[in-house]
């Protein structure tokens, strides 16, 4: 399976952005988190399950 993942940032915030990314990189790394993202059954779920890990690094 191919995941794409868009996000957006306000302009001009790209310190924001630089954290985004390395917020990602890092739920990445947890197993757990990559196979729930392969499980969900659709985009809504996917995005649950980025919300439910997204204060969780």
């Amino acid at each position: 399976m191919k995941l794409v993942v868009l996000f957006l940032v306000p302009q001009g915030e790209f310190q924001k952005h630089l954290h985004t990314l390395a917020d990602i990189a890092k739920l990445l790394h947890r197993p757990e988190f990559r196979q729930a993202l392969e499980e969900a059954p659709d985009a809504e779920g996917m995005f649950r399950v980025i919300q439910a890990n997204a204060g969780s690094r």
